[in-house]
């Protein structure tokens, strides 16, 4: 059974929370991401806690927002790229064993060979 999806306030409410009750908004925050951890498959969970202690660490050592969300942009991009290097590396490999398969299969085939055609000489102009 799906989870049913985690309802945020209005922008405007969470921009209203920004400006005049910003611990308001960092307690809101902590709340969703410990209901989306809860509601992740036990086996992710830990995982998930584990990336979200490492983004909480970043965001106290940012020295203001910007630097916050640049460095947890790059940490995202540095985790997308990993995944993408797996992903080649298994789509490579795959495809040398399927390759490799093919070949065993073909094993027993019979070769022709044939005459290269005999090229004419080129016109002399």
């Amino acid at each position: 059974m799906a989870n049913p999806v985690i309802e945020l306030p209005a922008f405007d409410t969470l921009k209203a929370l920004a400006d005049k009750d910003p611990e308001a908004l960092e307690t809101l925050r902590n709340q969703l991401v410990a209901e989306v951890i809860e509601r992740a498959p036990s086996h992710q969970r830990a995982q998930l806690q584990g990336l979200q202690f490492v983004l909480d660490m970043e965001r106290r050592r940012a020295k203001n927002p910007m630097q916050c969300c640049i460095r947890m942009s790059q940490l995202m991009h540095e985790r997308v790229d990993r995944l993408r290097e797996c992903l080649k590396d298994t789509l490579y490999y795959d495809g040398l064993a399927s390759v490799g398969a093919q070949a065993e299969q073909d094993h027993n085939a019979v070769i022709l060979h044939f005459p290269r055609p005999v090229q004419d000489a080129p016109p002399k102009s």
